[in-house]
């Protein structure tokens, strides 16, 4: 499960069970076990080196509707963002909303970033900032996040984290409930690492 944001572990028939479920409602207030990747922190790291960079004006694409992982991403960007810049220079949309129009309005401040909510997205607006004749980072400095190998091959600045980690973390969780008398193992978190790339 290397691409999963959260593993959760519960008791189903008296056998410890994953849950890994990002789009249930009541996923947001799950308060058993699970191990998360730091997605808030990762988030901040970007956001913090696009500043860094030179942009001025940020727009967050968020590429999934209600998944707390692509949320937490865009709490870690708002505020990082508002420490550095007035809230009237941060806009957030969603990936369906954002217009070739949008691109050129942002491309001609050339002080402007995107950070998409995932890798995937970000390739996406990069393909259309091509067809649209639009330099990166020249005219649009632009991060994404997950570390895709995709991404990689165009020099995506992102944030990764380790999926073998967290696979260990996860199979070595589960042994032990399943194991031992243990029934709680409490929340522990993946770390995020930034990779600048060539976008930003």
């Amino acid at each position: 499960v290397p691409a999963a944001s959260t593993l959760h572990f519960c008791s189903a028939y008296g056998r410890p069970c994953i849950v890994l479920d990002p789009f249930h409602p009541t996923y947001a207030k799950y308060a058993g076990n699970n191990i998360r990747i730091r997605n808030k922190e990762g988030a901040s790291a970007l956001t913090h080196h696009l500043h860094e960079r030179g942009a001025r004006h940020l727009t967050f694409v968020q590429i999934v509707t209600d998944h707390i992982g692509h949320d937490e991403r865009w709490r870690g960007a708002k505020q990082t963002w508002l420490e550095h810049a007035p809230a009237e220079t941060l806009r957030k949309v969603y990936i369906d909303e954002i217009t070739d129009d949008d691109l050129q309005k942002i491309a001609t401040r050339r002080d402007g970033a995107i950070f998409c909510s995932n890798d995937h997205g970000a390739m996406q607006i990069w393909h259309r900032l091509r067809r649209l004749g639009i330099g990166v980072p020249k005219d649009i400095r632009l991060a994404g996040f997950d570390g895709d190998e995709y991404g990689a091959l165009i020099g995506l600045t992102t944030a990764l984290f380790d999926s073998q980690a967290l696979a260990q973390k996860a199979f070595s969780g589960l042994y032990q409930l399943m194991t031992k008398d243990a029934d709680k193992l409490g929340l522990e978190s993946i770390p995020i690492t930034m990779r600048t790339g060539s976008t930003s």
